[in-house]
């Protein structure tokens, strides 16, 4: 070989040996997380939801990629049969772009659910509001209005009859599109009633004794206790078991306000005086029993059945201090403070040891109403229990009872435990659904099922079915 072609020989190797490398290298490409939503990949059910990249017929997928500070978008689609891959290369403002598009998407799909579900617990309310309507006209503006105008016979019938069908119309087109939920319509429906007891007392104040007057200030008091509801509640959101309470707590409010006069001794005044002093008395402990139930609930997790039974602890302890002081001998004919001291202490207390004692379970308002039916079966159970043995004692009927309504209430409370309810801790109520573990236990009718299969002595190879437990999460 000569010298000439040796050289070349080696240049051509030298080429190939450097090129070699370069062509061995490959590029990669980082893909990127669209959102958490979508994932990495645009699928053509997602193109569809979120009308993104259009113009592709036989749309497959999509992914974004980065390559250095470069964004890529990846397009596969089909065209007349063959699968087509198409880079396009984007700056960063267009890939957030898109970005954004899907986000404000998401966003409005989310608030339009919350928005379908909160308009679901809102329109709870309307039913209680439209009856309330319609007796209100029954018993006080059909009949209130025949009194102001002194109407009387069959004209007098028509425009009662006229108010009451009126006032349900009015109440229906009024509430329409009903926004306020149980919550605000509890309150604004306990607002109409004390305006009408306020309307009532306002003429005390004047010695009136017109019926025109009293009649007149309960229907122009109403709506306006009402009102006044609806603009004190408009600041937030009210729970049902809350507003239970508050409701309550402005009628237990009016109850002390109505004995705190009679407490106090007020007998030497004039009647006139008496009277005015406890409706006055009465107006003042409304909203301050309001004021006092918002301060101690707010923030506490209280549903409709643990606030019936908070109620019921009130009225137990109540009955029991009254028992109290006859059980010691009082006798109320003569006495008659020591049981309004009773009832009034002994209701506070009651009500504080509901509370402590319903903290760490959870009640439906069914388990609720159930163990209030059954505190007043037992103490009928009790003193029936004494006449039947031929005790005529009075004392010994008022400890039947107070034992009977306590061991009702024990028993019901036991009974009624987790049959069927979904049962979970007030953290796991907190949580969102789809992370909340339920616990389900065997309802009544499963029972019975399960003891007429019982009945049948089954063999050894035959099971009568029981789901005992289910957990789901």
């Amino acid at each position: 070989m000569s010298k000439g072609l040796r050289q070349s020989v080696l240049r051509g190797i030298c080429l190939v040996c450097a090129c070699t490398p370069s062509l061995a290298q490959s590029t990669v490409d980082e893909v990127v997380r669209i959102t958490d939503s979508v994932g990495y990949e645009i699928d053509p059910q997602e193109r569809a939801r979120y009308s993104i990249l259009p113009g592709y017929e036989g749309f497959i997928l999509a992914r974004f990629s980065i390559r250095g500070d470069r964004y890529y978008l990846r397009i596969t689609h089909q065209r007349e049969g063959r699968r087509l891959a198409e880079d396009i290369l984007l700056s960063r403002g267009q890939f957030e772009a898109y970005r954004n598009q899907i986000v404000v998407i998401d966003q409005a799909t989310r608030d339009r659910r919350q928005k379908e579900a909160a308009t679901e617990v809102q329109k709870e309310g309307r039913f209680r509001m439209a009856t309330d309507a319609f007796l209100y006209g029954s018993w006080l503006y059909g009949p209130g209005a025949t009194i102001l105008f002194e109407m009387e016979g069959n004209r007098a019938a028509g425009v009662q009859l006229l108010t009451v069908g009126g006032s349900f119309v009015a109440a229906l087109s009024a509430t329409r599109d009903y926004r306020l939920g149980y919550g605000r319509s509890n309150l604004i429906r306990w607002g109409n009633y004390a305006g009408t007891l306020y309307g009532l007392g306002i003429p005390v104040f004047f010695h009136s004794g017109s019926q025109k007057a009293y009649v007149g200030s309960a229907m122009l008091c109403t709506p306006l206790g009402g009102l006044l509801a609806y603009r004190l509640s408009s600041h937030r959101h009210f729970d049902k078991g809350e507003t239970d309470l508050i409701s309550t707590g402005g009628l237990v409010g009016g109850l002390y306000g109505l004995i705190i006069p009679f407490l106090i001794d007020i007998d030497d005044l004039e009647e006139p005086t008496q009277d005015r002093i406890h409706v006055a008395s009465a107006m003042l402990g409304v909203p301050a029993g309001i004021l006092a139930t918002t301060r101690l609930i707010r923030h506490k997790p209280i549903n409709r059945g643990r606030a019936h039974l908070i109620t019921l602890g009130g009225i137990v302890g109540g009955y029991y201090g009254a028992s109290i002081v006859r059980l010691a001998g009082v006798d109320g004919d003569r006495h008659p403070r020591p049981y309004v001291w009773s009832v009034a202490l002994g209701l506070p207390v009651g009500t504080y040891f509901a509370y402590r004692l319903t903290d760490r379970e959870e009640y439906t308002l069914g388990r609720s109403r159930l163990i209030s039916v059954g505190a007043y079966a037992g103490a009928l159970f009790g003193t029936g229990v004494v006449l039947a043995a031929g005790v005529e004692e009075i004392e010994s009927h008022i400890m039947a009872s107070v034992l009977g309504s306590a061991t009702g209430i024990w028993f019901t409370h036991e009974v009624t435990r987790g049959w069927g309810e979904q049962v979970g801790s007030r953290f796991e109520l907190r949580m969102p659904a789809q992370n909340r573990v339920i616990v389900s236990l065997p309802s009544p009718a499963q029972l019975l099922s399960f003891g007429i299969l019982t009945r049948h002595h089954p063999s050894s190879s035959e099971c009568a079915p029981l789901e005992l437990l289910r957990i789901s999460f």
